[in-house]
């Protein structure tokens, strides 16, 4: 089996133990994204909201959207708390490394996003 489709499968597996954890810390969440093609990417990229190289291309990434008593958490509320939950996972891919959106500092933070990175660097 190749490393990308063990991390894929490594990731869809700690994305349901993640919504899990949405639950237990207080939260309801909904989904964003989990795939992004190519196309869509670059057109993030161009527009400023996303890069060309994006880890929802390989379906290792996942944007979720909070919720509290009904309402949407539009800061890192919530998401600190699970991204730090989030990074404690360990994938069996030696190099690769779990990420949080809300320790990106280019283009933008971005608290909603959870990934896991083959090599430890893109988020």
């Amino acid at each position: 089996m190749s490393d990308l489709l063990t991390l894929q499968m490594e990731f869809m597996q700690a994305a349901a133990l993640l919504i899990q954890k949405v639950k237990e810390l207080g939260y309801d969440c909904t989904g964003g994204d989990l795939f992004r093609s190519p196309q869509q990417a670059a057109q993030n990229a161009a527009d400023g909201t996303g890069v060309t190289n994006s880890l929802h291309c390989d379906r290792l990434a996942i944007d979720l959207n909070l919720f509290k008593d009904g309402q949407y958490i539009t800061d890192d509320t919530g998401h600190r708390d699970l991204g730090a939950w989030w990074k404690t996972l360990t994938p069996s891919v030696p190099g690769a490394q779990f990420k949080w959106g809300g320790d990106i500092v280019h283009p933008r933070a971005d608290p909603n996003h959870y990934s896991l990175s083959p090599d430890g660097v893109r988020a």
